[in-house]
């Protein structure tokens, strides 16, 4: 969720920093504790294969070094961004392309027309930390939603209806945002939203991804009711253009970038030409995308690029 700095109140979320700041302080406070001494490590250290040996596993580190496991849980996180479709090698590593939008320093970055890669809450954090009189912004993202502002809700009983297929839990969805509002209907499926997802099929799963996911993440993830009065405000100043389309090519030109993108809804291409790029469209999902890396090591070693010993509530393979 977009938070609000170091601000709090009734209408704002606790920011990103300030949670990670939260939740390195729990595994300080577990790593520290007496009954935990010589029970749990910290290796500072990335894991880059691992093999199964027996009963057991060896896991092997970037540094050369490696050791066993009786079991192996993977805690990966997100996965980074993928790069802009279209971008070339020389894009990539240019200055004023940012990969990363949470190194982003707004003090250094480019003045000028800043293009902000996807349009959901990891955009609405950037487009405030730039908004100024020397930028002006733009959001580029496939269908051009931005995340619903958060309200006052109350809590409602899980849906009654079937939830067996995405196109079913959509209209049971719908029938109950008539009954108690949008955001307590999507609130009151949250307990059962991992069963929904398992009970799916894997066709069923990527016809969510393709056709509903980015209605549901705008009203799933939302902003704080003062963060999205900031950003309407940037767009009702011009200071933040949020377009819907497909971007196409990204190109240098000069000191900066030449884009190329389809609107949506229209078969002509379009061009723009921005000061700096900022890859805003969060987390990768598909780990089959990932060409190096641990996980790019456990599909190569398992067939077809399945890992039939690992559990992961939200990946699907392509496996036939």
């Amino acid at each position: 969720m977009a938070g609000a700095g170091g601000r709090r109140g009734a209408d704002t979320f606790v920011s990103r920093g300030r949670y990670g700041d939260y939740l390195q302080s729990l595994l300080r406070d577990e790593v520290s504790a007496p009954s935990r001494a010589g029970r749990f490590l910290l290796e500072a250290d990335e894991a880059v294969a691992l093999q199964r040996t027996g009963e057991r596993f060896r896991v092997a580190l970037s540094v050369g070094r490696s050791f066993e496991a009786d079991a192996v849980v993977l805690a990966l996180g997100l996965l980074p961004p993928a790069p802009p479709p279209g971008a070339t090698a020389e894009v990539l590593a240019h200055p004023a392309y940012v990969a990363d939008p949470w190194r982003l320093d707004p003090d250094t970055a480019p003045e000028g027309d800043v293009l902000l890669l996807g349009s959901g809450l990891t955009m609405v954090d950037v487009a405030l930390s730039l908004a100024g009189d020397r930028r002006r912004l733009t959001a580029l993202s496939r269908h051009g939603l931005v995340s619903r502002s958060h309200g006052p809700t109350a809590t409602a009983p899980p849906p009654e209806g079937a939830l067996a297929t995405p196109r079913a839990a959509l209209r049971t969805l719908r029938t109950q945002a008539e009954k108690v509002g949008w955001r307590a209907a999507v609130d009151s499926i949250r307990p059962l939203t991992a069963d929904i997802w398992r009970s799916w099929s894997i066709a069923q799963r990527r016809r969510f991804l393709r056709h509903a996911r980015p209605w549901w993440d705008v009203h799933r993830h939302r902003m704080a009711p003062v963060i999205a009065a900031r950003l309407s405000g940037l767009v009702v100043s011009a200071e933040l253009e949020v377009l819907a389309g497909r971007l196409e090519s990204v190109d240098t030109a000069g000191e900066g970038f030449a884009i190329r993108y389809r609107p949506r809804g229209e078969r002509q291409a379009a061009s723009r030409r921005f000061a700096a790029v900022v890859n805003c469209t969060g987390p990768r999902g598909d780990p089959e995308a990932v060409s190096s890396g641990l996980i790019a090591d456990l599909r190569a070693r398992a067939p077809c690029g399945a890992i039939p010993w690992v559990w992961a509530s939200t990946w699907t393979t392509t496996c036939g």
